[in-house]
């Protein structure tokens, strides 16, 4: 997931008074969750549920654009309420509802003759595509023989895969569906995921009354079918269908 040192401070009004204080919300630049559209203010798939779900709630927020560990800090720290798409920790408080799954998946090229991924012992003796920077779990970084192409990102490592300069990579399930909307690659994924880790809107603990709003609003918002919507415009697929994959 890319950083920015960019920074954005936007009011979104919910229909309360002016005089309440907005919740401050922090995020990284990470297509399709969360970014700054073209007309530079906060858009993606997470942007816009916690954006509906504040509405119904009547509380208003902002979001804050800021590179990941001083996102961290600063919720850490009480100088902003939660962080957008975190996985749990102790220092916050979070779900239980998560509207949010990163994946490890791993795609290879259209044409390989590999259809599952029954265990990552298959993937042995392959190049591999990962992105220079990332924490791997060891066990991608231990698979027999492979030998690792390091990119800047994961969209350059996926067009190396799709131009047959490596094997297999490893990328986000949602953001890869989400490029490979805007760009053709002959790319595709192996089911099952090898791993899956829940992301959550992780509140400052003296946020309790709030997490636990908006978990419960995130809740109906799974239940009546509006995270579906937004999944579905974002990425062409429901989150009911993908974590049936899961």
């Amino acid at each position: 997931m890319p950083c920015t040192i960019l920074l954005l401070f936007c009011f979104i009004s919910t229909g309360h008074s002016q005089s309440q204080k907005p919740l401050t919300f922090c995020f990284e630049n990470w297509k399709p969750y969360s970014f700054i559209d073209t007309n530079h203010q906060p858009s993606g798939l997470t942007i816009q549920l916690i954006e509906l779900a504040a509405k119904r709630l009547d509380i208003p927020v902002s979001f804050e654009l800021l590179p990941w560990k001083r996102c961290l800090f600063k919720v850490e720290n009480g100088q902003a309420d939660a962080v957008v798409d975190a996985s749990k920790r102790e220092a916050f408080l979070q779900g239980p509802t998560a509207l949010t799954f990163y994946t490890n998946t791993i795609w290879v090229h259209t044409h390989d003759t590999l259809r599952d991924l029954p265990s990552l012992s298959i993937l042995a003796g392959r190049r591999a595509g990962y992105v220079d920077g990332y924490s791997y779990d060891p066990r991608y970084l231990t698979i027999a023989g492979i030998k690792v192409d390091y990119s800047p990102d994961e969209a350059t490592a996926l067009r190396k895969l799709d131009a047959a300069r490596v094997d297999y990579a490893i990328a986000d399930y949602v953001s890869t569906k989400h490029l490979l909307k805007k760009r053709s690659l002959n790319i595709r994924d192996l089911r099952p995921f090898p791993s899956v880790s829940p992301l959550y809107l992780s509140f400052h603990k003296s946020r309790a009354t709030e997490q636990r709003l908006f978990d419960a609003t995130f809740k109906d918002m799974q239940e009546d079918g509006t995270v579906d919507a937004a999944y579905q415009t974002y990425i062409g697929e429901t989150l009911t269908n993908l974590i049936r994959a899961f």
